[in-house]
């Protein structure tokens, strides 16, 4: 059986007869301004539009409490830190402060909710850095700072605490990991329609649960758009739609995405790229991925600015 997907507008399914399974998801297209030319590059992309931290003064004496861009609540006690070193902080300090809520936000910064290559759910991650004239500060051994974070729709029960480590991949260079594998003392709490967050470091932390029993499904997705020249020049992912899901689909070469390890759950393609120094993107419309299938979608010349905005908005 073959179906064809067109746009939700047209809300119309055709069937015909076909021995393989095929099926077409359409973006809906964001109309750009002709008049106005752009020259992106993937790095510029991510510069441009990455998640900026809030920076914040704060005496490390008195500790304090500040709220981040996404509405995080940050707090801090009174004397928590020290030089890499171990040396003692006097006057002001600075910190910069980064949440990855909106699934747009990990996506561009480049900060994906996956674990050793397992998707998780997202309660959020984080990012912060302390220093004062250019030394990078810690925390004292036996000091928290706590982090209470707003969950965007349903609360999201089993989340547990993870910390970030920095890797070297282009797509994702952050893998995360449980206290339960990775040591340390964070913890998570639920408080009313949000997630606290208490860490015993500094850095890249994260609240967060593994699929339950995910059924993993084997399929293709194939980009009807401009030819890249680079595999490395477009980027895929799968948005599951009820949780906070951004998976990575990054088996791919040049135009067709081979994918083994998205669960049969409703989702949202999201692919964008860069040819020839213009942007192209697309979602796709809902989909629920199944074994065998093949999947077409087509991208667009977009505004990069109003294509996240869209992909915050799902």
């Amino acid at each position: 059986m073959t179906k064809k997907l067109l746009p939700a507008i047209l809300v119309s399914i055709f069937a015909i007869a076909s021995c393989t399974k095929t099926a077409r998801v359409e973006p809906t297209p964001t109309p750009v301004d002709s008049t106005i030319y752009y020259t992106y590059s993937m790095s510029s992309i991510y510069t441009s539009l990455k998640v900026v931290p809030r920076t914040v003064v704060l005496n490390p004496a008195l500790g304090g409490s500040f709220v981040g861009n996404s509405g995080t609540i940050y707090t801090f006690p009174a004397n928590a830190f020290q030089t890499v070193s171990g040396g003692a902080v006097t006057g002001n300090i600075n910190l910069d402060l980064s949440e990855y809520i909106k699934r747009g936000d990990m996506m561009f910064s480049r900060i994906l909710p996956v674990s050793d290559g397992n998707a998780l759910v997202s309660g959020g991650e984080l990012q912060v850095t302390a220093y004062q004239g250019g030394t990078k500060l810690m925390l004292k051994p036996g000091f928290n700072f706590t982090a209470v974070i707003p969950q965007l729709g349903a609360i999201s029960t089993g989340m547990q605490f993870f910390y970030g480590q920095t890797v070297n991949t282009s797509v994702n260079p952050v893998n995360w990991h449980p206290t339960a594998t990775w040591g340390g003392a964070g913890t998570t709490t639920y408080i009313g329609d949000t997630i606290a967050v208490q860490s015993d470091s500094l850095g890249l932390v994260a609240a967060g649960r593994f699929l339950t029993s995910p059924n993993y499904q084997t399929f293709s997705l194939t980009i009807d758009g401009p030819q890249f020249d680079d595999s490395d020049h477009v980027q895929a992912y799968a948005l599951f739609d009820n949780n906070r899901v951004v998976y990575p689909m990054a088996a791919r070469y040049h135009q067709k995405i081979s994918e083994t390890h998205v669960p049969n759950v409703p989702v949202h393609f999201v692919v964008w790229g860069i040819y020839h120094g213009d942007f192209y993107g697309g979602i796709s419309t809902n989909i629920t991925p199944l074994n065998g299938w093949a999947y077409t979608m087509s991208i667009v010349k977009v505004n990069p600015i109003t294509f996240l905005a869209q992909v915050n908005a799902l």
